[in-house]
């Protein structure tokens, strides 16, 4: 059985919602989006909780973030207030950018305490409360890109939520935004590494012209899925919820681990770099198969390998 939670409601009210422009009038343009930007037309996003200072309470804090969001959107980021639009001659889609459409913000409190809520680490579906997922409630026929709501809780402690368009930024892309605001927010005049949103770096060749072998496209033949064991654990009425922490170091850990992997001295383009989600996905891989074949294992637990 998973493990209860132990709020479903986290007693959330909106207090404010507001479509945010850049401070000052940004250039009205088209940006282009290259094949690999539309193909991701979803919203996503994430959410930080930050613990009660009493140097910053959370009306100060919402002030200081739609300011910092204001700036942020006349520098760098003016694409974040546009609005998707059809190109009919191109035949696909592109960001109109306009200054006057805004992205979302808004503020929200909640009736219980960090504390209350319990662990803020293990994903709960009571988070939806606290990021804007019916946003046509608020915008009837309007769809910001991007939208932050503040959320302050009974016990001084806010959360940050940001919800956008997979279009605008993929997770790393949003990660930098938020360096981003946090370096405006701490008064630096230019941010540490600016932000390249040009997009054609990105547009395909015409016509197009293959100049590598892609081993992702090999034909492999086909697979008998039906008479392979499934390596996955159980079913999903069998399972418990765990976060497994891994630190800093346990991943660079791992990353040496990999460097010196026969698989890695192969005279291949990029074969000596491996990225934090690479050796995580395949560590994982590894427990998981070493406990389906090794059968001196009890199916319900996952080895780990030295």
């Amino acid at each position: 059985m998973l493990e209860s939670l132990p709020h479903t409601d986290l007693k959330v009210e909106v207090q404010g919602v507001s479509m945010v422009v850049p401070l000052e009038e940004t250039e009205t343009r088209s940006m282009f989006l290259s094949n690999i930007d539309q193909a991701v037309n979803i919203y996503c996003g994430g959410i930080a909780f930050f613990s009660a200072n009493p140097s910053f309470p959370p009306d100060l804090i919402a002030k200081k973030l739609e300011f910092g969001f204001r700036r942020l959107l006349t520098d760098h980021y003016d694409f974040l207030a546009g609005r998707l639009k059809w190109d009919p001659k191109q035949g696909r889609l592109e960001i109109d950018c306009n200054n006057l459409a805004g992205a979302g913000f808004l503020t929200a409190s909640s009736r219980l305490s960090l504390e209350e809520i319990g662990d803020l680490d293990c994903p709960n579906p009571a988070f939806e409360q606290l990021a804007p997922q019916n946003w046509n409630q608020f915008w009837p026929g309007d769809q910001p890109l991007f939208i932050v709501q503040v959320t302050s809780f009974k016990c001084g402690g806010v959360s940050l939520a940001a919800v956008y368009n997979h279009i605008t930024l993929d997770a790393v892309g949003c990660m930098i935004f938020l360096d981003h605001l946090a370096s405006v927010l701490a008064n630096s005049s230019d941010l540490p590494f600016p932000p390249v949103n040009n997009r054609y770096l990105l547009d395909a060749r015409t016509p197009p012209r293959v100049t590598q072998k892609h081993v992702e496209l090999i034909d492999i033949g086909r697979i008998a899925y039906a008479s392979t064991p499934s390596i996955f654990i159980s079913t999903t009425d069998n399972l418990l919820r765990k976060n497994l922490l891994l630190t800093a170091e346990d991943i660079k850990h791992l990353k040496r681990q990999a460097m010196v992997s026969p698989c890695m001295n192969e005279n291949k383009p990029g074969s000596g770099v491996s990225t934090s989600f690479n050796v995580v996905a395949a560590h994982t891989w590894r427990c998981e198969f070493r406990k389906a074949v090794n059968g001196s294992i009890p199916g319900k637990h996952t080895s780990s390998v030295k």
